[in-house]
This record gives structure tokens, sequence and C-alpha cells, in this order.
């Protein structure tokens, strides 16, 4: 694999990897010439499209070369919105799991149970 997109591939969701297929389909315009472009079969592209499967990083790869050459401002959107978000919804657990600068480990605030809620009442 090539390393320039290695480490990406891991990270890209199913749902961006579906993305990328969709705008090499709208780019290209058939599935065949898709098939033939990433040199796998058209039934492959099929259930890609259907969400039946996902790419894999390998095919991924090859996606992110073809679709950087068709249309890289998309591209870049695709994949620099599914890191975003990706980041987004990691960030909340890194912050109440990571060690603070002082070594201390940072707790996630405790909120009371539905229990102690109407007990309070």
């Amino acid at each position: 694999m090539d390393e320039m997109f290695e480490h990406l591939c891991e990270h890209l969701s199913r749902d961006a990897r579906h993305e990328l297929v969709g705008l090499l389909l709208e780019k290209l315009g058939a599935t065949t010439k898709l098939a033939a472009e990433l040199e796998i079969t058209e039934r492959a592209v099929r259930k890609w499209m259907l969400r039946l499967t996902h790419p894999s990083n390998m095919h991924l790869q090859l996606i992110l070369k073809l679709a950087l050459q068709l249309d890289r401002q998309r591209t870049n959107e695709i994949v620099g919105q599914d890191l975003l978000d990706f980041s987004n919804a990691v960030k909340p657990t890194l912050e109440n799991t990571l060690p603070h600068p002082a070594g201390e480990i940072h707790q996630p605030i405790s909120r009371p149970s539905a229990h102690e809620v109407r007990s309070e009442s």
C-alpha cells in the first residue's frame, strides 16, 4: 500500500468510502468504467453502492488516487469532513481519559443516576 495513503485509509469511515465511490461513479458515468479503473468486478462496485460491503483499505487507496485526479476539491472536502467528524466524535473521550500535564488522570464528570434524581425530589 502507498505510504501516503496507508494511515489515512485506516481512519476513513464507511460513509466516506461510499461517498468517494459515488463521486467516482458521477465522474466516470458507469459502474463498468469504475470497475475497469480499479481492476475489480462490476459486481463489487454494485455491492458497494448498495452498501452491502464497503471498499477495503487496498481498494480505498486506488479510489483516493483516482478521486484526487478527477475532482481534487470534492475529494478533499469528503476526506476533510470525515476526519473532522471522527475528531469531534473522539474528542470528548480523549479529554476525559488522557493524562493531564501534572500526571493525574481526569475522570469524567459523574452524573446522578435517575434513582438519585428521583429520591432528591
